[in-house]
């Protein structure tokens, strides 16, 4: 005899089989199993569809299979002009990190070598950027191992990037002011300072050139 001991969590299983003592000593039939099947499909679809994230599935030649609702509203684009393409395709996408993404899953396909998750800047099809991070995971047939597709989650971190450019630039601001200041409190020779405060500012905002005017209390 073999006895098989189980941990379950209620409401996790397929429903008509929950609770009935019948299946504990039972397999099901094939009526039964494909219900169950379908049950739990319905239930991975709700999953998938509902996600915060946006899911793309793709499979070993690189093409989309599958795509969440979320995806659509993070670049703009519908199903139907994603899904049946390569990813490399895909017109949101920058060309930069599109060949940089093919070298990324190419690797994480076959090797598992690179980090799971990674920054990228698409394009939304009204035209803005959209900065977004993705997470790769191998999907594996159960038998034998075998990778059959990867499954990306998409995360929308435009408004992070755009908090931390913000906070990038008032920090240099802030610095070109602090040194502008100090050149005030130290230099006396005025066409040094002038050049001096130029130059700062070339240096600390990345300007190309830059330069004073000095107005007279008449405003010449």
């Amino acid at each position: 005899p073999t006895a098989i001991i189980a941990h379950t969590t209620k409401g996790k299983g397929v429903s008509f089989m929950e609770n009935n003592l019948e299946f504990h000593g039972r397999a099901p039939n094939a009526d039964e199993a494909e219900q169950a099947l379908k049950e739990s499909e319905e239930k991975f679809r709700t999953i998938f569809e509902n996600a915060n994230d946006g899911l793309i599935y793709i499979n070993e030649s690189g093409e989309i299979i599958d795509m969440n609702q979320r995806l659509e509203d993070i670049f703009g684009s519908s199903r139907d002009k994603i899904v049946g393409k390569k990813f490399t395709e895909l017109d949101f996408l920058k060309p930069a990190d599109m060949s940089r993404m093919a070298i990324k899953f190419d690797k994480r396909w076959k090797k598992g070598e690179e980090p799971r998750v990674f920054e990228f800047e698409g394009i939304h099809k009204n035209g803005n950027p959209v900065f977004a991070e993705a997470s790769v995971s191998p999907l594996k047939i159960k038998k034998g191992g075998k990778t059959e597709g990867l499954l990306a989650i998409v995360r929308d971190i435009t408004q992070r990037k755009e908090a931390e450019q913000k906070a990038e630039h008032l920090n240099a601001v802030l610095r070109a002011i602090r040194n502008v200041n100090q050149l005030i409190a130290g230099e006396k020779d005025r066409q040094r300072l002038i050049q001096g405060v130029c130059e700062n500012l070339i240096e600390t905002r990345g300007y190309y050139g830059s330069w004073i005017a000095l107005l007279s209390e008449s405003g010449e």
